[in-house]
Protein backbone atom coordinates (compact mmCIF):
# COMPACT_ATOMS: atom_id res chain seq x y z
CA UNK A 1 0.00 0.00 0.00
CA UNK A 2 1.02 3.43 -0.67
CA UNK A 3 0.37 5.82 1.96
CA UNK A 4 -1.56 9.27 1.50
CA UNK A 5 1.59 11.32 2.27
CA UNK A 6 2.75 13.40 -0.36
CA UNK A 7 6.15 15.34 -0.17
CA UNK A 8 5.33 18.69 1.21
CA UNK A 9 6.30 21.85 -0.85
CA UNK A 10 6.34 25.43 0.06
CA UNK A 11 5.91 28.74 -1.83
CA UNK A 12 6.28 32.49 -1.01
CA UNK A 13 8.49 35.35 -1.62
CA UNK A 14 12.25 35.27 -1.39
CA UNK A 15 13.28 38.45 -1.07
CA UNK A 16 11.42 41.54 0.77
CA UNK A 17 12.07 44.38 3.19
CA UNK A 18 12.18 44.23 6.71
CA UNK A 19 8.77 45.08 8.81
CA UNK A 20 7.04 44.03 5.53
CA UNK A 21 4.15 40.99 5.93
CA UNK A 22 4.70 38.08 3.59
CA UNK A 23 2.02 35.14 3.02
CA UNK A 24 3.79 31.16 2.78
CA UNK A 25 1.59 28.60 0.94
CA UNK A 26 2.47 24.41 1.66
CA UNK A 27 1.01 21.44 0.23
CA UNK A 28 -0.68 19.40 0.37
CA UNK A 29 -3.05 22.37 0.73
CA UNK A 30 -4.99 20.67 3.74
CA UNK A 31 -4.03 18.14 6.55
CA UNK A 32 -5.50 14.22 5.54
CA UNK A 33 -6.03 11.86 7.37
CA UNK A 34 -2.99 11.22 10.39
CA UNK A 35 -0.94 14.13 8.54
CA UNK A 36 -0.80 17.55 10.83
CA UNK A 37 1.38 20.47 10.25
CA UNK A 38 4.18 22.64 12.17
CA UNK A 39 6.21 25.63 11.10
CA UNK A 40 9.52 27.11 11.94
CA UNK A 41 11.34 30.44 10.76
CA UNK A 42 14.22 32.54 11.61
CA UNK A 43 14.08 36.53 11.61
CA UNK A 44 10.45 37.12 11.99
CA UNK A 45 6.51 35.98 13.77
CA UNK A 46 3.83 34.68 12.10
CA UNK A 47 0.87 36.72 12.46
CA UNK A 48 -2.02 34.65 11.02
CA UNK A 49 -2.00 30.75 9.50
CA UNK A 50 0.69 28.83 11.36
CA UNK A 51 -0.24 25.81 13.40
CA UNK A 52 -1.96 23.05 12.03
CA UNK A 53 -2.41 25.13 8.86
CA UNK A 54 -1.09 24.87 5.32
CA UNK A 55 -0.22 28.65 5.40
CA UNK A 56 1.44 31.04 7.46
CA UNK A 57 1.09 34.74 7.01
CA UNK A 58 4.65 36.38 8.12
CA UNK A 59 6.06 39.37 9.55
CA UNK A 60 10.12 39.79 9.18
CA UNK A 61 11.35 41.87 11.88
CA UNK A 62 14.67 40.98 11.30
CA UNK A 63 17.17 41.96 8.47
CA UNK A 64 19.73 39.61 6.62
CA UNK A 65 19.32 35.61 5.51
CA UNK A 66 16.05 33.67 7.34
CA UNK A 67 14.19 31.06 6.73
CA UNK A 68 10.71 29.68 6.78
CA UNK A 69 9.84 25.71 7.47
CA UNK A 70 6.38 23.33 7.13
CA UNK A 71 6.61 20.53 8.34
CA UNK A 72 4.38 17.12 7.65
CA UNK A 73 3.96 15.43 10.71
CA UNK A 74 2.48 11.91 10.17
CA UNK A 75 2.71 8.25 12.07
CA UNK A 76 3.98 6.00 9.14
CA UNK A 77 6.21 8.74 7.09
CA UNK A 78 7.38 10.37 10.03
CA UNK A 79 8.09 14.45 9.81
CA UNK A 80 8.80 15.93 6.41
CA UNK A 81 9.91 19.40 6.10
CA UNK A 82 9.96 22.52 2.95
CA UNK A 83 11.78 25.35 3.54
CA UNK A 84 12.42 28.75 1.43
CA UNK A 85 15.16 30.48 2.35
CA UNK A 86 14.37 34.25 2.39
CA UNK A 87 15.96 37.63 2.32
CA UNK A 88 15.45 40.33 4.33
CA UNK A 89 16.94 43.61 3.28
CA UNK A 90 17.09 46.61 6.48
CA UNK A 91 14.79 49.65 5.64
CA UNK A 92 17.05 53.05 5.74
CA UNK A 93 17.52 54.64 9.54
CA UNK A 94 16.77 58.14 8.18
CA UNK A 95 17.32 61.31 9.72
CA UNK A 96 18.27 64.90 8.25
CA UNK A 97 20.23 68.67 9.47
CA UNK A 98 19.28 71.56 8.17
CA UNK A 99 21.75 75.15 7.77
CA UNK A 100 20.10 78.75 8.57
CA UNK A 101 16.79 78.68 9.95
CA UNK A 102 15.97 82.24 9.09
CA UNK A 103 12.72 83.25 7.25
CA UNK A 104 12.81 84.91 3.41
CA UNK A 105 16.35 82.89 3.53
CA UNK A 106 17.83 79.88 1.98
CA UNK A 107 17.45 76.99 4.49
CA UNK A 108 19.65 73.73 3.65
CA UNK A 109 18.48 70.47 4.19
CA UNK A 110 21.74 67.62 4.43
CA UNK A 111 19.97 63.68 4.82
CA UNK A 112 22.54 62.15 7.14
CA UNK A 113 20.87 58.71 6.79
CA UNK A 114 22.54 55.32 6.75
CA UNK A 115 21.14 51.68 5.91
CA UNK A 116 22.86 48.95 7.33
CA UNK A 117 23.56 46.74 3.97
CA UNK A 118 22.76 48.25 0.34
CA UNK A 119 22.51 52.34 -0.50
CA UNK A 120 19.69 54.55 -0.33
CA UNK A 121 18.70 55.89 -3.80
CA UNK A 122 15.17 57.96 -3.12
CA UNK A 123 14.55 61.37 -1.52
CA UNK A 124 11.20 62.92 -0.86
CA UNK A 125 10.97 66.12 0.66
CA UNK A 126 7.79 67.18 2.30
CA UNK A 127 9.10 70.85 4.04
CA UNK A 128 5.57 71.33 5.71
CA UNK A 129 4.72 74.76 4.07
CA UNK A 130 2.07 73.62 1.68
CA UNK A 131 4.79 73.98 -1.31
CA UNK A 132 5.68 71.48 -3.60
CA UNK A 133 7.36 67.48 -2.94
CA UNK A 134 10.77 67.76 -3.95
CA UNK A 135 12.07 64.43 -4.77
CA UNK A 136 15.38 63.18 -6.30
CA UNK A 137 17.80 64.93 -4.31
CA UNK A 138 19.18 64.22 -0.68
CA UNK A 139 20.38 67.61 -0.06
CA UNK A 140 17.82 70.34 -1.24
CA UNK A 141 17.69 74.19 -0.05
CA UNK A 142 14.09 75.63 0.67
CA UNK A 143 12.97 79.26 1.54
CA UNK A 144 10.02 79.76 4.15
CA UNK A 145 8.34 82.75 3.81
CA UNK A 146 6.97 83.33 7.38
CA UNK A 147 8.94 81.62 10.71
CA UNK A 148 7.15 79.25 12.63
CA UNK A 149 7.25 75.69 13.28
CA UNK A 150 7.32 73.22 10.33
CA UNK A 151 6.83 69.38 10.22
CA UNK A 152 9.21 68.31 8.14
CA UNK A 153 8.64 64.69 6.30
CA UNK A 154 11.46 62.82 4.36
CA UNK A 155 11.20 59.29 3.20
CA UNK A 156 14.04 57.37 1.69
CA UNK A 157 13.91 54.41 -0.36
CA UNK A 158 17.25 52.31 -0.65
CA UNK A 159 18.25 49.95 -3.60
CA UNK A 160 16.33 47.55 -2.58
CA UNK A 161 12.96 49.82 -2.59
CA UNK A 162 12.78 49.38 1.06
CA UNK A 163 11.25 52.63 2.46
CA UNK A 164 11.27 54.78 5.59
CA UNK A 165 9.17 58.11 6.46
CA UNK A 166 10.96 60.11 8.87
CA UNK A 167 9.60 63.66 10.55
CA UNK A 168 11.05 66.06 12.24
CA UNK A 169 9.98 69.63 13.25
CA UNK A 170 11.67 72.63 12.84
CA UNK A 171 12.22 75.80 14.09
CA UNK A 172 12.04 79.09 11.33
CA UNK A 173 12.75 82.59 12.85
CA UNK A 174 11.46 85.61 11.71
CA UNK A 175 14.57 88.02 11.22
CA UNK A 176 14.45 90.95 13.41
CA UNK A 177 13.73 94.70 11.56
CA UNK A 178 15.28 97.59 12.62
CA UNK A 179 13.48 100.99 12.98
CA UNK A 180 15.82 103.87 12.26
CA UNK A 181 13.17 106.85 12.81
CA UNK A 182 11.41 108.66 10.06
CA UNK A 183 12.23 108.16 5.93
CA UNK A 184 13.19 111.97 6.72
CA UNK A 185 14.02 114.24 9.23
CA UNK A 186 15.57 117.74 9.43
CA UNK A 187 19.24 117.44 11.14
CA UNK A 188 20.02 120.94 12.96
CA UNK A 189 24.07 121.84 11.56
CA UNK A 190 25.62 121.63 15.40
CA UNK A 191 29.03 119.95 16.33
CA UNK A 192 27.63 116.80 16.81
CA UNK A 193 24.45 114.85 15.53
CA UNK A 194 23.07 111.49 16.84
CA UNK A 195 20.74 108.67 15.30
CA UNK A 196 19.27 106.22 17.86
CA UNK A 197 18.28 102.71 15.42
CA UNK A 198 15.95 100.02 17.76
CA UNK A 199 14.53 96.57 16.86
CA UNK A 200 10.52 96.66 16.17
CA UNK A 201 9.65 92.68 15.67
CA UNK A 202 12.00 90.13 16.34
Amino acid sequence: NVNNDPLPTLSGIAATCMNTSQTYTGTPASPTAGITYSWALTGGTITSGGGNSSTATIQWTASGNQSVTMTTNSAICGSRPAQVNVTVHPLPVVDFTIANNCAGQITSFADISTIATGTNTGWSWNFGDGSPLVTGTANPTHTYALGGNYNVTLIVSSDQGCQTTFSKTISITTPPSADAGPATATICATPTSMLRASLISI
